[in-house]
């Protein structure tokens, strides 16, 4: 019987820590990160493209799949410590999350001196190259 409720504590064991595992957030921002912006592509018309970027995270833990919402702000925070590394301020989704990936475009859409994201004109279509960059965790 004790090997039983051993095996059954150390499954519980092992579920409860990967339950835990697959909710957690393991992107560290770079400092700069919190100042760059993430908009909708329409924001973004008066702005300077930098480039592009791939990045891509754990989706899964074991067999369980990460919660979506957490992906994307994994994803979202590569992306925006790339664009502190290029010069970016502004970051913007070109592409849908896939398999734990996800393509952003990087701008420069603030002035020095001026603290908001400038928004005139919509952003026309670029065939920029873009970079991807796994994430390693």
């Amino acid at each position: 019987m004790h090997t039983t409720l051993r095996a059954s504590v150390s499954i519980l064991a092992l579920l409860t820590a990967l339950m835990t595992a697959s909710a957690c957030r393991w992107v560290k921002p770079v400092a700069g990160a919190e100042t760059v912006d993430l908009v909708p592509a329409n924001l973004v018309g008066s702005c300077a493209e930098i480039g592009g970027v791939t990045v891509s995270a754990l989706d899964k833990v074991g067999f369980l799949e990460r919660h979506e919402d957490e992906v994307q702000e994994d994803l979202a925070s590569l992306a925006k410590n790339h664009a502190v590394e290029r010069g970016g301020d502004t970051i913007v989704r070109a592409s849908k999350l896939e398999n734990g990936e996800q393509k952003f475009l990087i701008y420069k859409c603030q002035e020095a001196g001026h603290s908001d994201t400038q928004a005139i004109q919509p952003a026309s279509d670029s065939n920029t190259a873009a970079e991807t960059v796994p994430y390693e965790g």
